[in-house]
């Protein structure tokens, strides 16, 4: 299974006539890998006798690549 993500944040803070612009962008593809096997036996040679065997194997693995980009800007100048 193979699931994309993409966040796109701005945030603005303003002070009197100062303005402060944060941009965030955060994308990542996430996959998921899942393995599963089974067995079993169940026997019964008489009345008396049962003979139970199992096994299981389970293996999940999930593997990401993001990226995030972060800028910010303001308006104040220092003179």
């Amino acid at each position: 299974m193979k699931t994309d993500l993409e966040t796109n944040t701005t945030t603005k803070i303003t002070n009197g006539d100062t303005i402060i612009t944060n941009r965030s962008l955060y994308d990542a593809q996430v996959k998921g890998l899942t393995h599963t096997l089974g067995a079993g036996i169940n026997l019964k040679p008489d009345t008396v006798t049962t003979i139970n065997a199992t096994a299981n194997y389970i293996l999940a693995t999930e593997r990401t690549n993001s990226t995030n980009n972060q800028n910010g800007e303001n308006n104040f100048w220092v003179c």
